[in-house]
């Protein structure tokens, strides 16, 4: 082989080198535009991915103020006020405009959740119905027992959603912030869900009664401490990210929940257990739970705003 090659021409020899350099330099490419054309689909991918969360989360903002609020409605004595009709259809102008918009992107993702999705949506609005029927009746001509399927069905629908996000989340898996960060939200969205939850028993109860019973009150407090649990959880996530931005929002929520709504509950709670709860505890729990419960999805869509700067990056 050796004898050979010295027997070449210089000429063939710088010959068969460029061919061999070309060959390789093809082999090259071609790698390059793979890597180049799979980082693409993956990238189209994820910003699909992220345009059908945002919405979702979206609905779910909506949809826990309005199963909050109809639930303290449907329990009261009184007839629905106009701020609470207003408050409520509202949030559900918000919950159906972002499903609709969450149906129209999935269907470039997954038809299956996209039929998942209508169904559930369906029975909600069916519930929802029902819900609204009975709200202009007096308080002892109202069904007893939709307030509590009220709570319970809407809060699964919830959690349906979230179910979509997290399949949604499972077909491009990765070690990135896109992965943190919708992990976070999902996180973030379990606390709401939960402090949410106990509030709207609370005043839903105070609302029905001058004293809480002792069911509602373990519920009460069941749910308050899956709250903190997740909020613990939280706390060590977020220092994960090291944004400024974040860690702002999440000191408003510990301000407006921990510091300021929580010790309003304590005290009313404290008061009921005494008998002495009037119309205007109510009313203020009620509106400080606003800014409290709402602090939470501000956080939420705070990091959803990091994460699509993270996709548009990509």
């Amino acid at each position: 082989m050796g004898k050979f090659l010295k027997n070449l021409k210089l000429e063939t020899k710088l010959t068969v080198c460029l061919i061999l350099m070309s060959l390789i330099i093809v082999g090259l490419s071609s790698v390059f535009l793979n890597n180049a054309i799979n980082n693409n689909n993956r990238a189209n991918i994820i910003w699909k991915i992220n345009s059908a969360t945002e919405p979702l989360f979206a609905s779910i903002e909506g949809l826990a103020f309005e199963r909050g609020r109809t639930y303290v409605v449907l329990s009261s004595n009184e007839q629905i006020s106009i701020n609470n009709k207003n408050f409520i259809i509202n949030r559900q102008a918000q919950v159906d405009t972002n499903i609709a918009i969450a149906l129209e992107r999935l269907n470039d993702i997954d038809p299956s959740l996209v039929k998942s999705l209508v169904t559930d949506y369906n029975n909600y609005l069916k519930l929802r119905n029902d819900a609204s029927f009975e709200f202009d009746k007096n308080s002892k001509d109202r069904n007893q027992l939709l307030r509590r399927e009220w709570l319970r069905k809407s809060t699964d629908f919830m959690f349906n959603i979230k179910n979509i996000i997290v399949s949604l989340r499972k077909k491009e898996q990765t070690t990135d912030l896109y992965n943190l960060y919708q992990r976070f939200q999902l996180d973030c969205f379990e606390f709401r869900l939960y402090s949410g939850y106990s509030a709207s028993i609370l005043t839903a109860s105070l609302s029905s009664a001058d004293k809480i019973s002792t069911d509602n009150y373990n519920e009460f407090f069941d749910t308050r401490l899956k709250a903190d649990y997740i909020w613990n959880h939280i706390e060590s996530e977020i220092t994960e990210f090291k944004k400024e931005n974040l860690l702002i929002k999440r000191d408003i929520i510990y301000n407006q929940y921990y510091n300021s709504y929580r010790p309003l509950q304590d005290e009313i709670l404290k008061k009921s257990l005494n008998n002495d709860v009037d119309k205007t505890d109510i009313d203020l729990l009620s509106q400080n739970s606003i800014p409290a419960l709402d602090s939470i999805f501000q956080l939420i869509n705070e990091v959803s705003s990091e994460n699509k700067k993270f996709v548009t990056k990509k």
